[in-house]
């Protein structure tokens, strides 16, 4: 996969383009690019065959892990995907840890784990278990694995807390993403 720019200006925002995707050969998403949520996977009130007809464009999709970390063994075991799991293989698949469209608890990250509110409540994710939930789902894109748990009212020493642990699992995966036969 590569993301091209093909314009940087002042006064607009960054044009370019993601293509060469080796699961979707010739397909091209232009930036800024709109991201279809998903829940669990699948599109909130839109089913396939409605999609299908809406657009026959591939469109990218983002499946938070806090909606689909359920169902890690499952893919697991499927061995094909997220995308051919939830039967949405001509879309672009882009994993986030955590869904934007829930208000995510605040405090509860500890040093190695991120916190993911799912159905079956907390769950906590460290680099290796995200890993293995990357590599079961084999995304076309995926965010890294990161304590988002600032805002604005946060204390210097609880931003550099999260910037620190944030570095240390992003190079974490990206060990385990270059060891990855299946992420290659």
């Amino acid at each position: 996969m590569k993301f091209v720019i093909q314009s940087v200006s002042s006064h607009s925002s960054r044009l370019g383009c993601i293509l060469d995707i080796d699961r979707l050969p010739g397909a091209v998403f232009e930036t800024p690019l709109l991201l279809l949520y998903t829940k669990g996977g699948c599109i909130p009130h839109l089913t396939h065959e409605v999609l299908q007809m809406v657009t026959k464009e591939p469109l990218c999709l983002q499946v938070p892990l806090s909606s689909t970390v359920h169902n890690q063994t499952a893919v697991a075991a499927y061995k094909k995907g997220i995308a051919e799991f939830i039967g949405l293989k001509e879309h672009l698949i882009y994993s986030t840890v955590q869904d934007p469209a829930m208000a995510t608890p605040q405090g509860y990250n500890e040093k190695d784990f991120v916190s993911v509110w799912s159905r079956s409540g907390k769950q906590q994710i460290n680099a290796d278990k995200y890993m293995d939930v990357i590599e079961s789902f084999q995304p076309d894109m995926y965010q890294a694995l990161c304590d988002g748990d600032t805002n604005l009212n946060s204390s210097k020493k609880r931003v550099s807390k999260a910037l620190d642990r944030s570095s240390k699992m992003f190079w974490r995966c990206l060990e385990r993403h270059e060891k990855s036969e299946v992420n290659k």
